[in-house]
Formats: C-alpha cells, structure tokens, sequence
C-alpha cells in the first residue's frame, strides 16, 4: 500500500471504480478499489488490507484528478465506508451527456465508442464480498478502470473550453452529493416535506441505520406519506400495522413520535 501511495502521489490522473454490496444494509459494504495509472491496475481488497484508510490520501487530494464513470455512487460508497470526501473528479458519464446531449450512456458504451471494444459486463451483480475472486471477476474490475483514462482524454477534445467547465463542475457536484451522510440526499428527494414528514422521515433512518437494514425494510417513502397523514389526523391512536409491518417497528415509531 505504502508503495502504491508513493507511486500514485506523482501522478497528475487516475482512473477509479468500486465494487461494493449493498443489498441488504444500511451502508454499503465496500469489497475493493480499483485504481489505473493510465498502464498498471492495482486492485485493493478492502475485506483483506489492514491499512486500507491510506488511500484517503488519494481521494482527498487536490493535486491529482480521479476521473471515474457514474461518481455519485462510488463518492457515495467511499464516504460511508471510509469516511473520505473525494476532490478533484471527472465523471466521464457526464461528460458524455454534454458532448451528444443525450440521456446517460453505460461504461460498456463509452469504452465501445471510444476504444472500440466490447467489453463483459455479466459480473456485474456478481458477489464480490465472497474471496477468492473468480478470474472473470478480476478481470471485469480490472475492466472498469482500465479505459477510463484514454475516454477522458479523448471527451477532452470533443469538449470545448465551456463544455469542459461544465463538465468538471457537475462532476464535483454529483461527488459532492456522495460526500455526504446518506440521509441528506435522501430527505431532499421528498417534496414538499411537512415537520411532521421529517420527524417520521429521521425515525426512519436512525432505525434503519441502528439495525443495518435498508430504510425500505422498515418504510418507503410513499408509506412515509401516508403514514404521516394518518398520524396528523389521527394520532398515536391510528392503526398503522398496514404500513408498517413489523411490531417491533410500531412500538419504536410510537416512542419516538410521542416525545
């Protein structure tokens, strides 16, 4: 890791792609980190490396541009795993869009675009918190970074100077969303939110949080709704065992909303 730091801390871009499950908890389970200099990928186990906080240093520096597909979900999965808030992004997804302006296009598209390659993508749902990793696992992680690098490059000269602005800053603030607790993204996407809305909403996901379950295993956000126009009409007296199913859930709810 020390080595990989040091080699890395020279360099003015890399590539980066997550593999991670998240399923069936809270917060995702982040399994590995790949990383591409643009010749070499380093693959890191992140359930086997001991010190695998170093790469904070990495993704928090703003000397070196990390230039990723889709940043949102892997800011996202290296905030809540690691704690880091990643700076100095490029989102070739984004890019993408500005170029055709057109809706979001795959990896696998770019990379047949740009690098006339097809690549495998069937492991994609493939379970990467089981070691040892197959080969094609390894391969398609490997896969995900390897030509991230040459996309950029060539975007960046389909990008004029304005395209290309527009793209770095819609970059950070989709990262942005990603560095960040998970349920400040989540309360915004509720519209027209009442107090009531939110307190139900914070039960919600402190709940969900305490046990590592997904806030869909207790409530989704349509039953939020309802559940919140019961509970405004009718009180802590309402029947609420048809939105939410587990008793144990009820009794939590109804403590924590009578205070």
């Amino acid at each position: 890791m020390d080595d990989l730091i040091e080699k890395i801390k020279s360099l003015k871009v890399i590539s980066v792609d997550t593999e991670f499950e998240w399923r069936r908890t809270y917060h995702p389970k982040l399994s590995l980190i790949q990383i591409c200099d643009g010749n070499d990928v380093f693959l890191i186990d992140c359930l086997l490396c001991k010190n695998v906080e170093k790469v904070k240093f990495i993704f928090e520096s703003v000397q070196i541009l990390k230039v990723f597909h889709a940043v949102r979900s892997d800011t996202t999965v290296l905030f809540s795993s690691l704690g880091i808030k990643t700076n100095n992004v490029f989102d070739v997804q984004i890019a993408e869009k500005i170029i055709n302006n057109l809706d979001v296009k795959s990896y696998s598209y770019l990379v047949e675009k740009y690098i006339n390659l097809s690549i495998n993508k069937s492991e994609t749902n493939s379970n990467w918190m089981k070691r040892p990793f197959s080969d094609n696992q390894l391969k398609y992680a490997s896969e995900d970074v390897e030509f991230l690098i040459d996309i950029y490059t060539k975007q960046n000269k389909l990008l004029d100077k304005k395209g290309l602005n527009k793209a770095f800053y819609l970059s950070k603030e989709e990262a942005g969303l990603g560095n960040q607790e998970l349920y400040i993204s989540r309360l915004q996407k509720i519209r027209d939110k009442s107090e009531i809305d939110e307190k139900i909403f914070m039960w919600r996901e402190e709940l969900a949080k305490k046990k590592d379950i997904p806030t869909s295993f207790i409530l989704s956000d349509k039953k939020l709704k309802k559940l919140s126009k019961r509970f405004f009409q009718e009180g802590l007296e309402s029947d609420l065992s048809d939105l939410i199913d587990n008793n144990e859930h009820v009794e939590d709810f109804l403590n924590r909303l009578s205070k």
